[in-house]
């Protein structure tokens, strides 16, 4: 798998923080799923210690304050510009920082991320991190994306993600994470566009292109090429495009 650009991704996303909330458009449907699995499977709204990784913007952390007791809120992001997001908060502390190398400071009963881990080099390595910092019998809950996700854009560029399938993160999860898991879903959502300049420009708001390798710039004939290429092969009959998202929902428990 290519090696994803930690700079880059912390350059976009601080770009992107502005526009990310109201542009993004799977991802608050993703947190709010991801909060009522947990509820449904653990049938438990109290956490002592929480810890929120890819923290952004509040998207999740706004749901998880008025569904989750707690009395310690930890929030983790590798922007540090997401810190003034969350200053009101009560009993949060923001850490500004990359989850795969700083000290996650556990334990904590929760662990949650909602669209985050497929940003990480290693979950190989970094599970049973997150299996260390967690109380006996702690949840871990995340949304990720599969290898679906944005597969109109990786024809067209061949520029992904190394998304990894459910399979493969439930079997990481057990073997080394040590987790058992609770429930898994995934789904794919085709999301039209007007165009697709529309596309770009929605990804370049919410920063989530994938900085796996140095693409070209986009001239002007590079973009009538892109726009002619992308009507040409994922146009709807109402004459929009579509962008194809693969979400994926996991929770698990320490064993």
């Amino acid at each position: 798998m290519e090696k994803i650009d930690k700079k880059l991704v912390k350059k976009r996303f601080s770009r992107g923080l502005p526009t990310y909330a109201r542009t993004a458009s799977i991802q608050p449907e993703m947190a709010r799923e991801l909060l009522a699995g947990l509820l449904r499977i653990t049938g438990n709204n109290r956490y002592p210690r929480i810890l929120e990784i890819g923290a952004g913007s509040g998207i999740l952390t706004d749901l998880l304050e008025k569904q989750l007791v707690r009395d310690k809120l930890v929030l983790l992001d590798i922007v540090p510009e997401c810190a003034k997001y969350h200053l009101r908060r009560p009993d949060a502390e923001f850490v500004a920082g990359d989850a795969e190398t700083v000290e996650l400071n556990g334990p904590y009963d929760l662990i949650l991320s909602n669209a985050a881990f497929q940003w990480f080099h290693d979950v190989h390595s970094f599970f049973p991190k997150l299996r260390k910092n967690l109380c006996p019998g702690g949840i871990l809950a995340f949304t990720t994306f599969g290898p679906e996700n944005l597969r109109e854009l990786r024809e067209l560029t061949g520029n992904a993600l190394p998304y990894r399938t459910l399979g493969e993160l439930t079997a990481l999860l057990r073997d080394p994470g040590g987790f058992e898991v609770l429930a898994v879903s995934e789904k794919i959502e085709v999301v039209p566009f007007k165009d697709p300049l529309s596309i770009l420009r929605h990804m370049k708001q919410t920063g989530v292109s994938a900085p796996v390798r140095k693409q070209p710039l986009w001239t002007r004939g590079r973009l009538t090429r892109f726009e002619r290429e992308y009507r040409s092969r994922f146009s709807s009959a109402d004459g929009t495009v579509h962008l194809t998202y693969h979400p994926i929902t996991v929770i698990a428990k320490g064993k």
